[in-house]
C-alpha cells in the first residue's frame, strides 16, 4: 500500500486529499496529519480496511507549513510533506466542510485571551476562609477582530447564517495562538468603514472540541460536479473520462472541470 496526497479543489485555502492505494480487509486503520508541533486525527480518519482504496479530504491543516500525512494498519506508510499555500490575509475563517472560506486581517486586541476557573466558595461562619470546589479552568475564549473587505460580506454572511463552529485557520505565526483552532462565536458586530471599502468584525468566541471529526470530508458538493458539467452531452462526458478507473474517479479534481 502508499500513501500520497494532493492540493485539490477550488476554494482557497485548497483542500487536502490523502489517497491510500488499499487497505488491508478488516484491519482498523487512522490517518492523523502532523504540522507546527501538533497532530491531529483528519475527518473521518479512523476505520476498518475493506481492502480498497481509501479516498480522505482534509481541512484541518496548518496554512503555509510543511503537512505530513500518514497512515497506520497493519504498516504505517507516511506521505511526502506538502504545504498548503495561503497568501492572503492573516487568517481563514472556514466552514468545517470546506467549502465556505473567508481570508480576514487581524487587528490588535485578538490577542487578548481568557481563562474561566470553575471555582465556588462558600463562606463558613466562624471561619476566615472558605470552603472552595472547583473542577478544571475552561479553555480559551477572547474576541477576534478581523476586517475583510465589503465585497466579501456575504461569503462571511454564508460562514456565520448556520450558527455552526467555525474553523480558524491562521496563515502564519501570530505569538502564541493556535495556526488552527475550532471556535464558537457567542455575539457577531461588525462596522463599515466607507473610506477603506472594508468591514471589521467583532467576534467573541469561546474553544469548542470538532464536533464533526468522525465524519468524512467530500471535496465537492453534488451541486458544484452537476455545474462542472452542465450543457455536456453523454458523449462529451464520456470522452472526459476516457481511461479514468473508478478509483480515479474517486479521487478526481473537479475544479479541473
Amino acid at each position: 500500500m502508499a500513501i500520497t496526497v494532493s492540493l485539490v479543489g477550488a476554494t482557497q485555502p485548497q483542500l487536502a486529499q490523502i489517497v491510500v492505494s488499499a487497505t488491508t480487509s478488516g484491519a482498523a486503520w487512522t490517518v492523523t496529519g502532523t504540522a507546527g508541533g501538533s497532530t491531529w486525527t483528519v475527518p473521518g480518519g479512523r476505520g476498518s480496511g475493506d481492502g480498497q482504496q481509501l479516498v480522505l479530504t482534509d481541512n484541518r491543516a496548518p496554512l503555509n507549513v510543511p503537512v505530513t500525512y500518514q497512515f497506520v494498519s497493519t504498516a504505517t506508510e507516511t506521505a511526502s510533506p506538502i504545504v498548503i499555500p495561503q497568501t492572503v490575509g492573516d487568517a481563514v475563517l472556514q466552514s468545517l466542510d470546506g467549502q465556505t472560506a473567508v481570508p480576514v486581517n487581524l487587528q490588535d486586541g485578538t490577542q487578548v485571551q481568557e481563562l474561566t476557573p470553575s471555582l465556588a466558595l462558600f463562606g463558613i461562619p466562624g471561619r476566615r476562609r472558605p470552603v472552595a470546589r472547583y473542577s478544571v479552568t475552561s479553555d480559551v475564549s477572547g474576541e477576534i477582530i478581523a476586517r475583510a473587505p465589503i465585497t466579501l460580506s456575504p461569503a462571511m454572511d454564508d460562514l456565520l447564517a448556520p450558527g455552526a463552529p467555525v474553523l480558524v485557520r491562521l496563515t502564519g505565526p501570530a505569538m502564541d495562538l493556535p495556526l488552527t483552532s475550532v471556535v464558537g462565536f457567542t455575539v457577531i458586530s461588525s462596522t463599515a468603514n466607507v473610506v477603506t471599502a472594508v468591514r471589521e468584525w467583532r467576534l467573541p468566541f469561546v474553544t469548542l472540541d470538532d464536533p464533526f471529526m468522525d465524519t468524512r470530508l467530500g471535496a465537492f458538493s453534488w451541486d458544484y460536479i452537476d455545474n462542472a458539467l452542465a450543457g455536456r452531452t453523454w458523449n462529451q462526458i464520456d470522452t472526459l473520462f476516457a481511461g479514468v478507473t473508478w478509483n480515479g474517479v474517486d479521487q478526481y479534481d473537479w475544479a479541473g472541470v
